[in-house]
């Protein structure tokens, strides 16, 4: 049973090296969308797409395909607004 647990401390560490190695890759890919919040012409265009393309609504009738465009580009905006969360909080998650 001890050799087992030897065993595992052994991967876990290696596992504790890698996760925080490509936490400051993520990291650091995510500062790079720093610039949606430090540059004004940035934010403009972040908060444009917010209110015209992730806030918007759907119509009832819309067809599939007009679903799937609009989850597709909330997705985008979702993505940036997690990627500048992750940067302030410095890669740590809730």
């Amino acid at each position: 049973m001890k050799e087992a647990e030897k065993a595992l401390d052994w991967l876990e560490g290696d596992s504790q090296v890698a996760k925080e190695e490509q936490r400051l890759k993520a990291l650091d890919f995510a500062r790079l969308y720093e610039v949606f919040v430090q540059d004004p012409r940035a934010k403009r265009i972040l908060e444009f797409w917010d209110v015209t393309l992730r806030r918007k609504k759907v119509a009832v009738n819309a067809t599939i395909q007009e679903y799937a465009a609009h989850a597709a580009l909330r997705d985008f905006i979702e993505g940036i607004l997690q990627q500048i969360e992750f940067s302030k909080t410095e890669g740590k998650t809730t």
